[in-house]
């Protein structure tokens, strides 16, 4: 048996039902998103969209007899209390072009998100949600039931055929049954549209058609509607009246498919029978589950739910360009796919998942480009390199998000659907918030230096492919640009000190020149950081603007093994704050890295409007680093590759750095900074040295556990100082000062009790995995597990003794406390 169901908006004056629309309460099912701050790495790490707790939306609620949960994967299908679900593709209503009526359309009127079927007492409730509804009556359902083999000319005009015994069709809050064979009046259902939810709840009596005990198929179309005639709306006479059939599957991964190949071709056929999907009822009876239609692994779209809508569905903007038109500023423009829920990709390993969870591999697409974007020119089968990036060297989740349009450079909103996209995966994935890497191709390039540059201590590595340091080619000279021009980010490279560079370019690209990405390696190289830069020349000669990672997958292996993380507390770090990018609009402020924040410019008024941080902690161990002489390599056949030039720079490690009770800073264009000293394992009490070199007159702000006591000299004399129990605040002018900070430690109280209590806390959202303390320098405990979090006894002498705490957490930060006990009496 059939059941069919097609989809449309009606043009109709939106007053003609009023009092139509209901809004019932929910019933408190539906989407919840599950927990994901395990999966992320600490909460002042990255920017703040990715640690907001996860939206919810109300097209995911709940209401009357619905109660499960959706699936949030597009193209799938479920059976779950006793409902029958499927997921359909986001933005793939793209048949026919829309009437240029945004206020009721929103270019996105016939977008099915979600149907679901559920058998009831005395009917079948079968409930639409729509991507978009601003009006009640642009929304228009027909649901073919029953049927076999031959397919009938759908009612109303549609312009298509497809099988089925009765057609029902219901638009606002009314409706009508036919026969399909002959247009005979049965038993109309009833219709309740809820606007708040976009959302289109039908009940069709048993008396019209009663499939109980049996199979049925199911297919879905979506068309606009014309009230006035009460026909179809036909903007192509030549064409059905469909802009989006449901109940598909994953068809051919092309470049930059919306999943619609198998929708246009029925389309085109006038038959939409080859789409369906078959609903057991005797399992909605039984309320049996079953979630075989659910992907597990491999490919998928997903659904994220975002906090952001300016407006529904499709924006004004047409996506942008990289001509200079990338800036989208709401109201006046509104992004390409503004509606608040999102998709994008993921390429989930089909390897066991490691025991500290998945990595997670970003990958950013390139211009004029979607989630499902690969670059063509590789030898290698389509999605080749998202199984590369999910399934070589540690296995890891690749994640691909929209970014809101097709080029947006990942300024704005683009920007903040890639970080809502990654805390949607830490939702559903386990992931070791360690392991994470980014990559992107051309101007997904340009956003893995954009953001990498912004947040650093989020990615242990990044593979940019074809990616140019600027996001308006109009102007391949410029270095950095404003919103409305060129969009350098080389010079913020200093940011990626602790972070390893791969790269991947053409030797013979017309739209990314060689000479600009020969310019990004040398900044790296000029800067003494690590980085290898391979330059292709392409297998499809003259083409060039092609995918080259596949070539490097040796190279990526070693990037991605196992043993490398992110360092959350390296002895140097490098910051560079840009003015350009960090936007506090959608929480993407960058004025923080490791144990850095509170940036803020002396000067925002130069060009470009930057300024920078250099400070080394002498308590954090680590092996001096020598910077090896540039390496210069080139050959021809390599993994299917033609001619190739290589530049590599390394660091080769040396002896242990000096451990001290000190730190060195220098800034430029800053007026203020903070440091967290616990993160930079100084000492808690005690005295602390400090060298500091500021460009202007800084405010310095250093996170401790600072009280009245504290004393600080600069330069031998006294220095005013402000505390508030752990932050002490100093006024500094331009130049060089020689700091000293002391800290009295506590006194023991007693000298019958020689034991003491110790405690160290992890950041929030961190918990501690193993804890050690040491008395006069050797181990007196060590604690492991849900202990560790605990206060810890341990005795000391007498004549008192510097007692060192040193914890590691799950996420890999390396904490320390030291306190000294003074002789008793």
């Amino acid at each position: 048996m059939l059941l069919v169901l097609v989809f449309g908006a009606l043009a109709m004056p939106a007053a003609a039902h009023a009092a139509c629309p209901a809004t019932p309460a929910s019933n408190g099912t539906g989407y919840k998103p599950a927990a994901n701050a395990r999966s992320l790495a600490s909460g002042d790490t990255g920017p703040d969209i990715l640690h907001r707790s996860l939206p919810t939306s109300p097209q995911l609620e709940n209401t009357r007899n619905w109660t499960a949960p959706p699936i949030m994967v597009s193209g799938a299908q479920a059976y779950r209390a006793g409902e029958f679900l499927y997921q359909d593709f986001l933005y793939d209503d793209r048949a026919l072009a829309y009437p240029a009526d945004p206020r009721r359309l929103a270019g996105n009127a016939a977008d099915i998100v979600e149907v679901r079927v559920e058998p009831l007492r005395s009917s079948t409730a079968i409930r639409i949600t729509l991507n978009s509804m601003l009006d009640p009556d642009a929304a228009a359902v027909t649901i073919g039931l029953g049927g076999g083999g031959q397919s009938f000319d759908m009612p109303h005009g549609a312009g298509a055929k497809m099988p089925g015994d009765v057609f029902v069709t219901a638009h606002g809050c009314t409706g009508d049954a036919v026969r399909a064979a002959d247009g005979s009046a049965l038993a109309a259902p009833r219709v309740v549209t809820d606007l708040h939810r976009r959302q289109l709840h039908i009940e069709v009596p048993y008396s019209a058609f009663d499939p109980r005990g049996r199979m049925v198929r199911v297919g879905a179309a979506v068309g606009l509607w014309n009230a006035g005639s009460k026909q179809y709306l036909r903007p192509n006479p030549a064409r059905p009246a469909f802009y989006n059939v449901a109940f598909r599957g994953y068809g051919p991964w092309t470049q930059n498919t919306w999943m619609d190949a198998s929708q246009n071709a029925a389309l085109n056929a006038g038959d939409l029978a080859p789409l369906h999907a078959d609903i057991d009822f005797r399992k909605l009876a039984a309320r049996t589950g079953d979630e075989r239609g659910v992907p597990t692994s491999g490919p998928m779209n997903r659904i994220l739910v975002s906090r952001y809508e300016t407006v529904q569905g499709r924006g004004n903007s047409a996506g942008g360009d990289i001509l200079g038109n990338y800036a989208c500023d709401p109201p006046g423009c509104t992004y390409q796919f503004s509606g608040r829920l999102q998709p994008y990709s993921v390429y989930v390993p089909a390897l066991p998942r490691p025991k500290d969870g998945y990595g997670l591999v970003v990958n950013l697409h390139g211009a004029d480009s979607n989630h499902n974007h690969f670059e063509g020119g590789s030898t290698e089968p389509p999605l080749s390199v998202w199984q590369m990036l999910a399934e070589e060297g540690h296995p890891s989740i690749m994640m691909m998000p929209n970014a809101r349009g097709k080029t947006y450079c990942y300024y704005g909103l683009a920007g903040a659907d890639v970080f809502e996209a990654w805390a949607d995966v830490a939702s559903h994935y386990r992931l070791d918030p360690r392991r994470s890497l980014l990559s992107g191709s051309s101007m997904g390039g340009f956003g893995v230096y954009k953001l990498s540059t912004q947040f650093p201590d989020l990615f242990k590595a990044i593979l940019p492919n074809i990616a140019p340091e600027i996001c308006d080619l109009t102007d391949v000279t410029a270095a950095v640009g404003v919103h409305n021009g060129a969009t350098g980010i080389g010079d913020a490279f200093a940011s990626l000190r602790n972070v390893p560079v791969l790269s991947t370019s053409g030797l013979d690209d017309p739209l990314v020149n060689v000479a600009l990405t020969l310019r990004s390696a040398g900044r790296f190289d000029a800067l003494g950081y690590r980085y290898d830069a391979w330059h292709f020349q392409s297998t499809n000669l003259g083409a060039g603007h092609a995918e080259y990672r596949q070539f490097v997958r040796d190279e990526f292996r070693d990037l991605n093994r196992t043993a490398a993380v992110v360092d959350p507390a390296p002895r140097r770090v490098t910051y560079v704050l840009d003015g350009y990018v960090s936007d506090d609009r959608y929480g993407l402020r960058s004025d923080h890295a490791y144990y850095v924040s509170g940036l803020q410019l002396a000067d925002p008024r130069v060009s470009p409007p930057m300024g920078t941080i250099d400070v080394t902690s002498g308590a954090i161990a680590a092996r001096r680093q020598t910077v090896l002489p540039t390496e210069n390599a080139a050959g021809v056949e390599r993994n299917g590759a033609r001619l190739y030039k290589r530049q590599t720079r390394r660091w080769r490690p040396g002896a242990a750095e000096p451990i001290a009770d000190g730190f060195a800073l220098r800034t430029v264009n800053l007026k203020t900074a903070e440091l967290d000293l616990r993160r930079m394992q100084l000492p808690e009490f005690g005295t602390v040295d400090g060298e500091v070199n500021a460009g202007a007159a800084l405010t310095l702000r250093l996170r401790g556990s600072f009280g009245t006591g504290t004393t600080v000299t600069r330069d031998g004399s006294a220095l005013p100082v402000r505390t508030d129990g752990t932050t002490l605040t100093l006024a500094l002018p331009a130049g060089r000062s020689k700091l000293r900070i002391t800290q009295p430690a506590p006194i023991a109280t007693t000298c019958r009790r020689r034991t003491v209590q110790v405690r160290i806390k992890a950041p929030r959202g961190d918990r501690l995995r193993l804890v050690r303390v040491f008395v006069r320098g050797k181990l007196a405990r060590t604690v492991r597990g849900r202990a560790s979090s605990r206060t810890i006894k341990v005795s000391v002498p007498a004549a008192g003794a510097r007692v060192t705490v040193r914890a590691t957490t799950d996420k890999g930060r390396r904490l320390v406390r030291r306190s000294t006990y003074r002789r008793c009496g």
